[in-house]
């Protein structure tokens, strides 16, 4: 369907609540959603879109409980406007699809300010932009001030802000998903930290830990010690020194008596013959 033929049908379906889009809507889509779906509460689009179809779909669709968009460029303008306005908002993400034009950075004012809402659910991908320039540690700490609400957070090449890190995870106790992709937060923060939160039901590191990017067995066992209501664990990692992790994953699978999920990839070193044995005996029991 072309864009013409899209926005004729936005004007002639007032009572539309859901809108799924994997064809290109644009700004001009957005503006004419924003103008005639004014009972809409669920937008996904996966084509870029800017910061300008964004701020008109905020104004104008405030029924809105769940946003997910991919962006050519974002805002803290556009951020805040969706904080504003859209006062039943859950769940948003937002994944920058290029760098050029973004210039309103780093987004830590606009990300305040749409946490205040009843917001549950929150992925920032910025993989275009630098790690100093989506969020800094004055916006970790926003989410960990306002984030109280939070159930599930994926957060992609955020700088090893460690102390932030630590101040956001103690102010969000209802979380139970997390996905850190390529934030090299130091291995120390991530298995006391991370790895130290009871609520955690989901957890997803891809990417590098630290400078080395490795992972030791005394995180995993961690994880085994801490998580005790852990159903999925994921990690894909280069571990650099090729040393094992079956010691790890057996007190992790011992630990964990809830995980029905476990994916591990690691360039280097992982399991050995061991590591597949105590798996297949745990959960075998």
């Amino acid at each position: 369907m072309d864009h013409m033929c899209q926005c004729s049908l936005f004007k002639m379906c007032p009572n539309l609540e859901v809108i799924y889009f994997t064809d290109e809507c644009g700004d001009k889509g957005l503006q004419v959603i924003a103008k005639f779906c004014k009972k809409l509460h669920k937008l996904t689009h996966y084509r870029p879109v800017t910061h300008v179809g964004l701020i008109a779909l905020a104004k104008g669709c405030t029924k809105l409980e769940c946003v997910k968009v991919r962006v050519e460029d974002i805002s803290n303008e556009a951020i805040k406007c969706i904080g504003k306005h859209l006062k039943n908002l859950c769940n948003f993400r937002v994944h920058l699809a290029k760098k050029d034009g973004t210039t309103d950075v780093p987004l830590d004012n606009g990300i305040r300010l749409v946490l205040v809402v009843k917001l549950e659910k929150l992925d920032i991908t910025l993989e275009r932009l630098d790690m100093h320039e989506g969020l800094t540690d004055v916006g970790l700490e926003y989410i960990g001030k306002y984030g109280a609400n939070l159930r599930s957070l994926f957060l992609t090449r955020i700088r090893n802000f460690n102390a932030a890190l630590v101040k956001f995870l103690e102010g969000c106790p209802k979380l139970r998903k997390l996905k850190l992709t390529n934030c090299p937060f130091s291995k120390q923060v991530v298995t006391n930290f991370v790895f130290n939160m009871p609520s955690l039901r989901y957890v997803w590191i891809k990417g590098n830990i630290g400078c080395e990017g490795d992972i030791s067995n005394e995180a995993i066992e961690f994880v085994g010690a801490r998580l005790k209501n852990l159903r999925k664990f994921r990690m894909d990692l280069v571990k650099k020194n090729g040393t094992t992790l079956d010691n790890g994953i057996q007190v992790m699978l011992m630990g964990c008596s809830k995980l029905q999920t476990l994916d591990i990839t690691l360039l280097h070193g992982g399991l050995t013959d061991v590591g597949l044995e105590y798996i297949g005996k745990v959960c075998g029991a």
